[in-house]
């Protein structure tokens, strides 16, 4: 017999019609007759289908398979006959009837469906993420106002101090004009990160969009500029004031803009504040050996203390003059991920 031929037979041995045949494989009543009329052959994975249907070997299609199949009596065939129902649409598992499934608009097994439904929830997650992504690049938030507060409030506080104090500490107030507005906007940042993560309220690991971030980090660049010139001007400075004002401008800019947008620099700005855990101590309830342990262990608070203002002050002047460099790559990166969003 023919591969048509085998399929016309077993059909008919279990009493199924084209049509019956056809819905178990989600095929037309059509195909199943041009099989049969050898007009058409169908393909490995639908044949392999039919085998498991009919309860017989692959091989029983090839030339010479007859006598595979028939060694099994057509009535304990079809009494041993699996009661299918489909193929799963989205996987190809053969469905049973007894099978968990949704038989509306497509046949689906269930272990498909839990996995569309991951699926749907994840990209759910991703739209969401996607959406405060792009609300925090169209305005500024709370957390956005109150880092330029404090940012401006000490560029003006170390501003007044400039006018105020003789030549000889000016040039210190202008060091740290450089460093202290973006430092303070960035730890009032790096604040509000912490709280919204004690409150479960992620806003994306993305921040905000490289456009906004470029134009809050130019603002932050003409304030410094701004500033600079005017105590040059106003108090007939030397020309250093010059240099430093081009550097905190570059800084400025270089820092404020990676920051927002939440690359290495952040990462660095933040892994400050080492601490270490105090040693503990065996002592005797002695007068004398009690006031050792206070003393030790006062001192030892205090070099901790120490070594956390260090670490965090190192740190951050790491991440501010290190964004100079990391720049050019990180807008390049920047740009690939928003427009991957």
């Amino acid at each position: 017999m023919t591969y048509g031929e085998k399929i016309s037979h077993l059909r008919k041995s279990n009493g199924m019609t084209q049509e019956d045949l056809g819905k178990i494989l989600n095929v037309t009543y059509q195909a199943v007759s041009k099989w049969e009329r050898g007009e058409s052959l169908p393909d490995f994975t639908t044949m392999s289908q039919i085998a498991k249907v009919f309860q017989v070997p692959l091989s029983y299609f090839e030339e010479n398979g007859e006598a595979a199949a028939t060694e099994q009596p057509q009535s304990e065939a079809a009494s041993n006959s699996i009661n299918y129902i489909g193929t799963c649409t989205v996987c190809g598992k053969m469905l049973k009837e007894d099978d968990e499934h949704i038989a509306s608009p497509k046949l689906i097994c269930k272990s498909c469906v839990e996995r569309q439904a991951k699926d749907t929830e994840r990209r759910m997650e991703n739209l969401a993420a996607k959406s405060r992504r792009e609300q925090r690049g169209r305005g500024a938030d709370a957390q956005l106002i109150v880092s330029l507060i404090f940012a401006l409030a000490g560029y003006i506080t170390l501003t007044v101090y400039m006018f105020l104090s003789n030549d000889d500490d000016r040039f210190l107030l202008g060091a740290l004009t450089l460093v202290c507005p973006i430092a303070l906007f960035a730890l009032v940042h790096a604040v509000f990160d912490l709280i919204n993560e004690f409150r479960d309220k992620d806003d994306g690991p993305e921040g905000y969009t490289r456009n906004f971030s470029l134009i809050i980090a130019a603002i932050f660049t003409v304030i410094n500029v701004a500033v600079f010139l005017t105590v040059y001007f106003t108090l007939n400075d030397n020309f250093y004031f010059i240099v430093v004002m081009c550097i905190g401008a570059v800084v400025s800019f270089t820092f404020v803009s990676q920051f927002m947008w939440g690359n290495v620099v952040k990462d660095i700005f933040t892994c400050g504040g080492f601490t270490f855990k105090l040693p503990g101590f065996i002592f005797s309830l002695t007068p004398d050996s009690i006031i050792w342990m206070i003393v030790t262990k006062l001192f030892l608070g205090l070099l901790s203390i120490l070594v956390f203002i260090v670490t965090t002050i190192f740190f951050a002047i790491v991440a501010m003059f290190g964004s100079v460099f990391t720049f050019i790559p990180s807008v390049i990166i920047k740009s690939v991920k928003d427009k991957n969003a």
